[in-house]
């Protein structure tokens, strides 16, 4: 959820004690304790817009407040009326010992400040703008608000960036008086942005042109940090780093976001603005692409760019190769917002002329100094005056390391200190600015800024340049490989001997990248260092990223001086994003976004048929729905269900670093219910986290007609029904021009009626040959092939046993080791059996091979006489136990008497 920030007013006192004996100037001991103080309540709602307010096309980082800075104007009680109105106070959030702290309340940021009642005030609110030096020449007691509102911001060395500048004041117009009582209620201010957005819509399949760099030139520079009566006339610089468009998420895919922001511009200037794209065709010819900063490029004039607005930038092919765009003004979300509740002296600072050196001045609380430095501080230090009635301190931010100033005892009002420049400005072509503020203890908002100017340096110099160089910051994406590689152009007098080098592990630096070239035994890939005469280039090549971290580090570059110490010191701050997983982006025909499923899209009504799409020449074939899938890394396809009809048909092909296509087919649907499929396309690293799918609906279709049926699929008669109880098997042909032939495999039923070579409809029985009068099921099976297509259907055909099979009443029996005691002499048959000369019986051991021992005879058709042998071989001699099994077999169909089996043991001695 995007955060607002409120300075909340607070009517009333803030109540803080103190003692008797406080004999400071500030009563109470600074920070927003003060006794006399009046809390005043300013609220941000929403944060600076665009023309129309609509809250949802901000970034988090556009709407980031990182810093916020507070500038208190005042009456000058001391001056004639009209009395000016001139700066009392800083307050600045974030820092140690900070005039006020930005603490989250719901949705909102709160901090508390005070200030004195009884006089005119007027408040200025700058966010993010701690880098705009024109800030740090500021004096306390001195500079009024027509000054103030003069100031403007750095002149471009790079791109803009978040978090972005913006800034507001309270009252809008004219000032306000704080009464003894406070304020009461909410004070509305709104911040706005200093600069305009630019996003850029290219759907490349549709355009037929893929944008690879942006390249602009004589942009506006800088401007003024609050806005102007009248516009601001901005610095023009001539050219900026060029931006990789395909770093940009839904680059050529749709629409890119936040791709570059600039500062405002007349419609007059607006004119000189170079904006190209560089880029190709999808068949691969180069292409660059000029845009004029018109709605349409058509139009005779051109447009402003305005402060806190956002354009979009959309490209169009109107036919033949021939490229269009329109520059259309969008909805910005405000600025994000803040809470803070709204007293003490001034810090004065001064030099004497007479302790100055040559190359040395001090104006405007700003020290010039040379280029050159000893960084002695005997010899090129700088006292600077300080007057104040309170403790102070010195502050300096950590990119001021080339500034030296004297440590302060802690227990004393302090008048001065020194400052020295520890080394020479390695820049021929600009001077080095640093700020150092004097701040007091007790009460920070009360701060007093001095710039320090370190002059261009003509003779030993180190000048650096790139095409992607943003002043002194390099930066890659977390995908950079091994293969790409960055140059930086190095200047330095002639004959200067400089070196280059770095201890980070995920960077080095090689060789010029350039098409082709002869190496440079100065420039082996074999020394870590990089060292040349005279001006060169050298390329920095960076690791892709596998972390979810961001990576910074530096080169250092120098001249080297005396005895080898560094005589010229430049750096590069070289960065890397994260590791970018990224997004993965569907086209298709078809297909529209599900406003329910951010995850899913959705692909409705295709063909009952299947898909009718054209071949896609060198792509998919005539058939095939080609899914364009864009991805920064890598990903699978897959049919997550619906895979018996949909399928992946073109196997993934990439055709631009990770971004490529697929070719799916769907299968007819022959039947009469609409079906639905899922088509994942996921990443391979986090397929549950960043993954799409296609939902996709194909319609019903129309039963297919089939090229032959029947209206039987089993028969069955009774045993007793013989060959006059005939049933009927009707066939139908999906074509009446074809023919048809039943044809049955298996004995013991008979075909009847036209069954050979039958055109169109027609029918044919099937009855049993006879009544089934024996102990066996029988059964046959009718094949019906179609001629056309020999597609063929089967019924079968069934008829019972007529009789019941015989069984026996006894299983088991067993006789002593000398053949007495057999305990079944007769058992008794359960069944049908009519005649007992049609059954045998037999008697064999486990081996099915004949007993002698046992007899049994069939001597009726419910009876069996069992018996031992007569002839002496009922006495089991073998020393193991042995078996008898007595079987009775059909003569006619085999039947054996299964179900009870009789097994008859006999112990061995």
């Amino acid at each position: 959820m995007k955060k607002k920030y409120y300075l909340v007013a607070l009517a009333g006192l803030m109540m803080t004690a103190c003692s008797d004996d406080n004999d400071s100037l500030f009563p109470g001991g600074g920070g927003t304790g003060n006794i006399d103080g009046k809390t005043i309540t300013f609220v941000f709602p929403g944060t600076a817009q665009g023309v129309v307010p609509y809250a949802a096309l901000a970034t988090d980082a556009e709407n980031e407040l990182k810093t916020l800075d507070i500038y208190v104007f005042g009456e000058d009680s001391l001056a004639a009326d009209p009395k000016p109105v001139i700066l009392k106070e800083i307050f600045r959030s974030g820092e140690a010992n900070s005039s006020f702290t930005l603490l989250p309340v719901g949705n909102s940021y709160q901090a508390t400040i005070s200030v004195y009642p009884g006089e005119q005030k007027k408040f200025y609110f700058v966010a993010n703008g701690r880098e705009h030096l024109s800030l740090d020449s500021l004096e306390l007691g001195v500079t009024d608000t027509t000054a103030f509102l003069a100031k403007a911001t750095n002149t471009l060395k790079g791109h803009i960036e978040c978090p972005l500048l913006m800034s507001a004041s309270f009252p809008e117009s004219g000032t306000v008086t704080v009464p003894e009582g406070g304020l009461g209620g909410n004070q509305e201010v709104r911040l706005t942005r200093r600069m305009a957005r630019f996003d850029v819509l290219n759907w490349c399949e549709e355009s037929s042109f893929k944008i690879g760099e942006i390249v602009l030139k004589d942009v506006p520079g800088n401007n003024s940090i609050f806005p102007q009566a009248t516009p601001y006339k901005p610095a023009i610089v001539a050219s900026l780093p060029i931006i990789d468009f395909t770093a940009y998420e839904n680059s050529n895919y749709g629409e890119s976001k936040s791709v570059f922001y600039m500062y405002p511009a007349t419609a007059e200037e607006t004119k000189d603005i170079k904006l190209s794209l560089v880029g190709e065709t999808l068949a691969g010819a180069a292409q660059v692409y000029n845009v004029e900063f018109k709605k349409v490029q058509s139009d005779p004039n051109t447009i402003p760019i305005e402060a806190n607005n956002r354009y979009l930038l959309s490209i169009l092919n109107v036919g033949s190769g021939t490229l269009d765009a329109t520059l259309e003004v969008k909805d910005w979300v405000v600025g994000d917002t803040v809470n803070t509740d709204v007293t003490h002296g001034t810090i004065k600072l001064s030099v004497d002329a007479a302790g100055l050196k040559e190359g040395q001045e001090f104006a405007d609380n700003t020290l010039s100094l040379p280029a050159a430095t000893t960084g002695i501080a005997s010899t090129d230090s700088v006292t600077i005056n300080v007057a104040a009635d309170e403790e102070w301190e010195l502050i300096k931010s950590d990119d001021c390391d080339w500034i030296e100033f004297s440590a302060l005892p802690g227990d004393s009002v302090m008048k001065s200190f020194k400052l020295v420049t520890l080394t020479t400005n390695p820049s021929s072509k600009e001077a080095r600015v640093g700020t150092v503020i004097v701040q007091n203890v007790k009460r920070p908002s009360i701060k007093q800024p001095l710039v320090v100017k370190q002059a261009p340096n003509a003779t030993s110099y180190i000048d650096l340049s790139g095409s992607l160089l943003a002043g002194n910051v390099i930066s890659f994406s977390g995908e950079k490989m091994s293969s790409d590689s960055m140059n930086i152009h190095v200047d330095v007098p002639v004959a200067a001997t400089w070196t280059a080098s770095e201890s980070a592990d995920w960077f080095t630096l090689t060789d010029e990248a350039v098409l082709t070239r002869t190496v440079d035994p100065a420039f082996s890939d074999a020394n870590a260092d990089k060292t040349g005469t005279g001006s060169g280039t050298f390329s920095i090549v960076a690791d892709k990223n596998n972390t979810d971290n961001a990576r910074v580090d530096s080169i250092k570059i120098t001249i080297a001086g005396v005895e080898g110490a560094d005589k010229v010191v430049q750096y590069i701050v070289v960065k890397q994003a994260a590791q970018n997983i990224g997004s993965i982006r569907l086209a298709a025909r078809g297909t529209l976004v599900d406003k329910d499923n951010a995850n899913n899209y959705k692909m409705d009504s295709i063909p009952a048929t299947g898909f009718a799409d054209a071949a896609v020449i060198g792509q998919t074939s005539a058939g095939e729905r080609k899914v364009t899938v864009v991805a920064v890394s890598a990903w699978t396809a897959s049919v997550e269900s619906g895979n018996d009809w949909l399928t992946i048909s073109k196997a993934q092909t990439l055709v631009d670093g990770n971004n490529g296509y697929i070719g799916i087919s769907a299968a007819a649907n022959n039947t009469t219910s609409p079906r639905t499929a899922v088509l994942k396309i996921a990443n391979t690293t986090k397929p549950t986290e960043v993954y799409k799918t296609i939902t996709i609906t194909q319609k019903a279709g129309t039963a297919a007609v089939a090229a032959i049926s029947v209206d039987q699929s089993s028969l069955s008669f009774t045993a007793a029904e013989t060959s006059t109880n005939t049933k009927t098997i009707a066939v139908t042909l999906g074509d009446q021009t074809n023919t048809w032939t039943a044809a049955l495999t298996g004995a013991g039923f008979s075909l009847g009626g036209s069954y050979t070579t039958v055109t169109g409809n027609g029918d044919f029985t099937v009855a049993p040959d006879a009544a089934n009068e024996t102990y066996k099921a029988i059964s046959a099976t009718i094949t019906v092939t179609e001629s056309a297509t020999s597609e063929a259907k089967t019924i079968t055909v069934s008829q019972p046993a007529g009789k019941t099979e015989p069984s026996f009443a006894t299983e088991t029996g067993s006789v002593a080791v000398d053949g007495t005691g057999l305990d079944i002499s007769t058992i008794t048959i359960n069944g049908d059996i009519d005649n007992t000369s049609d059954w045998t019986v037999s008697v064999v051991d486990e081996a099915d091979a004949t007993v002698t021992w046992l007899t049994a005879t069939l001597t009726s058709a419910t009876e069996l006489t069992v018996a031992m042998a007569s002839d002496g071989s009922k006495t089991n001699s073998t020393g193991a136990e042995r078996k008898a099994i007595i079987k009775l077999t059909n003569n006619t169909d085999g039947t054996v008497v299964s179900s009870n089996v009789i097994t008859i043991t006999q112990a061995g001695v």
